[in-house]
């Protein structure tokens, strides 16, 4: 594990133990409140807030909404509430209840925030935009903004993302989704070491962030120090085993070590999750070819290519089927610099690929990084 991951990984499990034992004896206070006053909505909602704060989402849920069914109005019960169904991936339930919100000054950022949220993981994009530029019209929120960056850059409006990213930034240094943005555009120009640098700033204040750890990962093969970045994918996998991204990551990298048993391994642990994913089937074609099992990578790579023409892995698994004719030494030759080569003058590497494809596909799915809010 490199020298960052230790770090990382120790300051969480000390954070975690603390905040598991202040969390435990908060509840336990608050119940005890209960017990004395068991109609005290003060209690409830803050034993809502710890719940949430635990993960326990369906049991602040069935608190809220006692609350609520009761008369209760705080504005902080009610977004506490949404966010409850927002961690549950209720995203059309959360959207609902964070909608009335935004023009309530005492939680209208955030709620906005997750307005933003919602629609980006319901995949509409466009409306998400348009609601983003009109919540800065009304508030230039810098938290705002660095979220619509984040969508512009997966709605393929890099340049908007990267002008309204540094803009965020300027007004706000430490604002992650920012610098998740920025990080993607310098791994695009190579700029490994200003990338690093953003994405550290991510992890320290998210050390879950998916596509922190996977940006690392992709600077580390820019650099070909392929056992970091199989350290940072691992890392990333634990956190999400369902995020296609890291599994066709990892495969490749493991392609690049002449590890072709663990490269076909984690194309198929990928299959398991999305069978419909083009390149999970194109890179276990590259693996399998390497393995001389050719009718079943000439299978995967039709499959791949019926669900994508374009994958890079089917095409690269194709283009090696015919240059290697079962010739081992070719075949050593060919993977040496499986990363950084093209199969033609004109086309992307496989780390470009891989990095266009992550720009696409790291869908942000909820972090559970901003708490809950306690009522006033």
């Amino acid at each position: 594990m490199s020298e960052l991951a230790q770090k990382i990984d120790r300051y969480q499990r000390y954070l975690d133990a603390d905040r598991a034992g202040l969390l435990d004896r908060a509840a336990l206070a608050y119940r005890s409140s209960l017990e004395l006053e068991p109609q005290s909505a003060v209690a409830s909602g803050r034993l809502a807030a710890v719940e949430i704060s635990k993960q326990n989402f369906t049991g602040a849920e069935e608190i809220l909404q006692r609350l609520i069914g009761a008369g209760e109005r705080d504005p902080a019960l009610l977004f506490n509430l949404a966010l409850a169904l927002y961690y549950q991936r209720r995203f059309e339930e959360a959207l609902a209840r964070f909608e009335p919100l935004t023009e309530i000054e005492q939680v209208a950022v955030d709620a906005r925030y997750h307005v933003l949220s919602c629609l980006h993981n319901l995949l509409r994009e466009e409306e998400a935009i348009a609601r983003g530029e009109a919540f800065l019209a009304q508030s230039p929120a810098p938290k705002v903004r660095g979220y619509l960056a984040l969508i512009l850059l997966d709605a393929q409006r890099a340049p908007e993302a990267y002008e309204a990213a540094r803009q965020t930034l300027r007004d706000e240094p430490d604002n992650t989704d920012a610098a998740a943005v920025l990080a993607t555009h310098e791994l695009e120009q190579q700029r490994v070491e200003d990338a690093d640098r953003l994405l550290q700033l991510v992890l320290t204040r998210e050390p879950t962030n998916i596509r922190a750890w996977q940006g690392l990962a992709l600077g580390a093969l820019h650099r070909r120090e392929h056992e970091v970045a199989i350290e940072h994918l691992q890392r990333a996998i634990a956190i999400d085993p369902q995020n296609l991204a890291s599994h066709i990551t990892l495969g490749w990298v493991q392609l690049t070590r002449h590890d072709y048993a663990s490269a076909e391994r984690a194309f198929r642990a990928g299959i398991e999750s999305d069978r419909n994913e083009a390149e999970l089937h194109g890179g276990l074609a590259s693996a399998l070819v390497f393995q001389h099992e050719f009718d079943e990578a000439k299978r995967e790579i039709a499959l791949a290519l019926r669900l994508d023409r374009h994958s890079f892995g089917a095409l690269f698994a194709r283009s090696i089927l015919l240059r290697l004719s079962g010739k081992d030494d070719l075949a050593t030759k060919l993977v040496a610099q499986i990363l950084q080569r093209s199969m033609r003058p004109d086309a992307p590497t496989p780390l470009d690929s891989l990095l266009a494809y992550w720009r696409r596909n790291s869908q942000s799915a909820p972090a559970r990084r901003r708490g809950a809010r306690h009522e006033h």
